[in-house]
């Protein structure tokens, strides 16, 4: 099936808001109701983290929501700097790359009226005055913003004259505890006060079922700055391009039945699409692809690989965080090179010798895995290596790209040098994302 690659002209970037000093881990509430203090750190970056100092102010949110639910607490007071609306914060570039907000909070309930668990949410604060600019914009860039969850965020334009998008942040739980009373304070130890390791964003899948999907990605800013750890732009991409495509996930000569007016495409005969994502980290993609499969393809497998210590933190946290949403992603470690052909076919097996000698439609998946050059024929020997499967029938990888480093772009033509057929599939502002396929 053909796209139409038409850049959006209207397209913008993504910027983060990142809790740089987050909550504690646990919060000790008075007994009886009253005040306490904490401190948080906040500051806009890039997905690489480079600080954002484009604007002259910006308006954040600050929000205490219960973690179960998301709704926000009742019988709570909060002031920030000691302002009392936390709906309007106002932050100013001439603070540096971090803001530090000074968060009183009055309880007027006893504890046990409280969640046991918290989270602060912070995003930007909606305008004073509603624009249409939101509603001129392109399909692309309209979904782009219901994917990261900001239908109503209108771009912002910087100094530089390029326009952004704020994606919104929530700390992980912060436990909510009785603060003991002055007669059981005596020799009492009180547990440490640890910050969160953890902050959430969530990523949407608009108009696709009956019910919308969302996402939770699961970020830890302090793994050793490891790559794996974060939500990239072409993840994003990505998800949004599948959205919108999703019979893109389909190898291009496997025949599709798609029903008159429906969305989802239905694979006509009994070989079954298998997803394997190439350094996964959060796993968005496997997740996305997972869901958009799972009532249109019930035989096909996704599996999302990494390296052994991305794979047993941050990938394997993101897929328990979101199992609620039922479709079974198998998490695995891959070394990129050459594989012998057994080596490759128990890979795709994901576990289940009944799946080694069954024909199979496969797609691999990428999301800015192309920043260093030295891991290219790497890459290219991983994704060869798959193709040339006996039981592969029809294959294809999608690669969504963003210039990130020099030599970086090299990676195409060294495909096409192969034998690999190159073809951009879909073009959004800095992302792009492209097909490869073997050459007939």
């Amino acid at each position: 099936m053909d796209f139409p690659v038409n850049r959006a002209s209207d397209a913008f970037r993504l910027l983060r808001i990142r809790l740089l000093r987050p909550p504690p881990a646990t919060i000790h509430l008075p007994s009886r109701g009253g005040t306490f203090s904490l401190e948080l750190a906040v500051g806009f970056t890039d997905d690489y983290g480079g600080h954002a100092d484009t604007f002259s102010f910006v308006k954040l949110k600050l929000s205490i929501i219960d973690s179960k639910t998301s709704h926000g607490l009742a019988n709570i007071k909060v002031a920030i700097d000691g302002h009392p609306d936390p709906s309007n914060i106002l932050l100013t570039t001439d603070r540096g790359p971090f803001h530090q907000l000074k968060i009183t909070i009055t309880t007027m309930s006893q504890p046990q009226a409280y969640p046991k668990k918290i989270r602060f949410s912070l995003a930007l604060a909606p305008p004073e005055e509603r624009s249409d600019a939101v509603e001129t914009l392109g399909k692309d860039s309209m979904r782009m913003l219901e994917v990261v969850g900001e239908p109503n965020q209108q771009p912002l334009e910087g100094w530089d004259e390029r326009r952004y998008i704020f994606l919104p942040v929530k700390s992980g739980d912060v436990e909510l505890l009785a603060s003991p009373t002055p007669g059981m304070r005596k020799g009492l130890q009180l547990p440490p006060t640890d910050k969160v390791q953890t902050v959430l964003r969530s990523i949407h899948l608009p108009d696709y079922t009956d019910t919308p999907v969302s996402f939770t990605v699961v970020e830890r800013p302090g793994l050793n700055n490891s790559t794996g750890s974060r939500l990239w732009d072409c993840a994003v991409g990505i998800s949004t391009f599948l959205s919108l495509h999703p019979s893109a996930l389909y190898p291009p000569k496997t025949q599709l039945d798609m029903p008159p007016n429906s969305k989802r495409p239905r694979l006509s005969s009994s070989t079954g699409v298998t997803c394997l994502e190439l350094g996964a980290g959060c796993a968005l993609t496997s997740l996305v692809a997972a869901s958009l499969l799972q009532s249109t393809d019930p035989s096909s497998t996704i599996i999302a690989s990494d390296i052994e210590a991305t794979h047993s933190t941050t990938l394997k946290e993101n897929l328990n965080a979101n199992l609620v949403h039922g479709r079974k992603v198998h998490p695995a470690v891959l070394q990129w090179g050459i594989l012998t052909a057994d080596d490759a076919s128990d890979f795709l097996a994901a576990g289940d010798d009944l799946r080694k000698t069954k024909k199979k439609s496969l797609t691999i998946l990428g999301s800015d895995i192309l920043y260093d050059p030295d891991t290219h024929q790497l890459l290219l020997d991983t994704l060869l290596s798959f193709f040339q499967l006996e039981e592969v029938v029809d294959y294809q990888a999608l690669i969504a790209y963003k210039p990130r480093t020099e030599g970086d772009q090299n990676f195409f033509p060294l495909a096409e040098k192969a034998g690999l057929v190159v073809e951009k599939v879909w073009a959004w502002g800095e992302m792009s994302v492209y097909r490869l396929t073997m050459s007939m």
